[in-house]
C-alpha cells in the first residue's frame, strides 16, 4: 500500500465565447418605418399651404374635417373648424388649403357653397346629393393682391372668371319675371345668361347685367336692340290670334333676346360693358331702328277708350308710329273738355313718290290735310286697344324735324 496522495482531477472546461459582430435583420423594421413616416410628414408639410378664414351666412351642408374646397373638381383644401361669430350673424369657417393653392388666394378669388338649388332656369349642385356639399373656388383673374380672409357668395357667379366673353349692362324701366340665369337669346339660341340686377337710388331705371359668351359676344353692335324674351307672345290682330313660344326655359324663368338690323351687321363690335335699353318686345326693338321721328299733337271731343301709350298709329291700315301720351284736358270756362294724344310718326315707314319735288313731312301733312285727312279712333279687334287710323294733328313746338 502506498502512501501517495491520488491524483488532482483535471480542471472544467472553460467555455469559449465567440462574440459576432453584425446587423440584425429585426432593426430594418423601425429603421423602414421611421423613414417612411419621416417621408410622409415631408410630404404632408410641404403640401401644407397657408390657413384662411371664409365667413358664411349658413354652415348648412359644411362639416368639420371632411369638407373639401375644389376647383374644376381638384382639391385644394380641406375645411378643420367651424364656430359662430361673437354677434352670431355668421360663421366662420377655418379652412386648410394645400401649397399649390396658395397664388390663387387673392382678392379677386371667390368662394361659394355648392348645395343642391332649383331655381326658375336651372337646377344645379345635384352630384352633393351622393357626395356631399363642398366650397367651390374661383380664383378670378390675375394679378390680385394676396388674402387669407374672405367672404363667401350666398349664391353661384353666374360666369366663371375662365369663361371668355363679354358682359353688357341694360336698362329697363322693369324686370318683369327676369333673374339671375334667365337665359340670354339669340335667334332662339341659348348664348348668355342673366348675371342679376340692381336698383336705381332714386326713381331712376334699373340696371341688369347681362353675360354674352364668346364668340357670340362679337355679335353685339353698338345698333343691337335687346328686348325681354318672356317665351309666350300673343297677338290678336286682323288675322286672327297669333301665339308664339319663345321656350319653355324662358317661359319658366324669362329671358333676353337680341338682334342687329341688317345694315348694321359689319359694324364693329361693342366692347364690353356698352349700354343698351332693354325693350318690352320685339316689336318696340324693331319699332326703336327708326330714327326719324316726328312728334303731333290729335285731340279728341270723343270718348278714348281703350287708347294707351304704345298704340298704333295707322294710315291706309299700314303703321306709321305709335302713341306716345294720353291725356284728358278741362277748360273751365268753356265747361268743355278733350281728350289730347300725342303720337310719333316715323317717316322711315314711308316710300314717299316724291318725282323731283321737294317733300318735307310738314308739307306732306298739310297736303294730306287739305285734302281731307281726319284723325278718327278706330277699334282694331275686341281684344285689343283702339288706335287712330286717319289723324289731323297739330305740331309741337319747336318743330323737331
Amino acid at each position: 500500500m502506498s502512501d501517495q496522495p491520488p491524483p488532482e482531477p483535471p480542471p472544467p472546461p472553460r467555455a469559449i465565447v465567440h462574440r459576432r459582430r453584425g446587423f440584425s435583420a429585426i432593426w430594418l423594421l423601425p429603421i423602414v418605418a421611421a423613414v417612411i413616416g419621416g417621408y410622409l410628414a415631408f410630404t404632408s408639410l410641404s403640401r401644407r399651404g397657408p390657413t384662411i378664414v371664409i365667413s358664411f351666412k349658413s354652415a348648412d351642408g359644411l362639416t368639420a374635417g371632411q369638407t373639401k374646397v375644389k376647383h374644376k373638381a381638384v382639391d385644394l383644401g380641406t375645411v378643420e373648424s367651424i364656430r359662430l361669430a361673437p354677434d352670431m350673424s355668421h360663421v366662420i369657417v377655418r379652412v386648410q388649403m394645400q401649397a399649390e393653392a396658395e397664388p390663387y388666394l387673392t382678392d379677386k378669388a371667390r368662394f361659394w357653397a355648392v348645395r343642391p338649388r332649383l331655381t326658375g332656369s336651372t337646377i344645379s349642385g345635384l352630384e352633393t346629393l351622393i357626395s356631399g356639399g363642398y366650397i367651390e373656388l374661383d380664383p378670378g383673374t390675375k394679378g390680385g393682391t394676396s388674402q387669407r380672409e374672405f367672404t363667401a357668395l350666398e349664391d353661384p357667379p353666374g360666369v366663371r372668371s375662365d369663361e371668355p366673353g363679354q358682359t353688357f349692362e341694360l336698362k329697363a324701366p322693369r324686370i318683369g319675371s327676369l333673374g339671375s340665369g334667365s337665359p340670354v337669346f339669340y335667334r332662339d339660341i341659348v348664348v348668355g345668361e342673366v348675371l342679376g340686377y340692381s336698383l336705381p337710388e332714386g326713381n331712376g331705371p334699373i340696371t341688369v347685367n347681362v353675360f354674352v359668351r364668346a364668340p357670340y359676344d362679337k355679335w353685339v353692335r353698338k345698333a343691337t336692340h335687346f328686348w325681354s324674351a318672356s317665351g309666350l307672345r300673343v297677338e290678336v290682330g286682323a288675322q286672327g290670334v297669333h301665339i308664339e313660344l319663345e321656350s319653355l326655359q324662358a317661359l319658366l324663368s324669362g329671358g333676353v333676346a337680341f338682334s342687329t338690323p341688317e345694315e348694321a351687321r359689319d359694324s364693329p363690335s361693342a366692347p364690353g360693358g356698352t349700354s343698351y335699353k332693354l325693350f318690352a318686345s320685339e316689336a318696340d326693338a324693331n319699332s326703336a331702328s327708326y330714327t326719324q321721328r316726328v312728334p303731333f299733337v290729335l285731340y279728341f271731343q270723343s270718348s278714348a277708350a281703350g287708347l294707351a301709350v304704345g298704340s298704333p298709329v295707322q294710315l291706309y291700315g299700314i303703321q306709321i308710329g305709335n302713341v306716345t301720351s294720353v291725356a284728358l284736358q278741362f277748360d273751365p270756362v268753356q265747361a268743355s273738355a278733350r281728350v289730347r294724344v300725342g303720337i310719333e310718326v316715323q317717316p322711315e315707314r314711308i316710300t314717299a313718290l316724291a318725282n323731283g319735288v321737294q317733300t318735307t313731312p310738314d308739307s306732306v301733312a298739310e297736303h294730306l290735310v287739305a285734302r281731307g285727312m281726319r284723325a278718327e279712333l278706330t277699334t282694331v279687334s275686341y281684344l285689343t286697344a283702339r288706335s287712330p287710323s286717319r289723324w289731323n294733328f297739330r305740331r309741337t313746338q319747336p318743330p323737331l324735324w
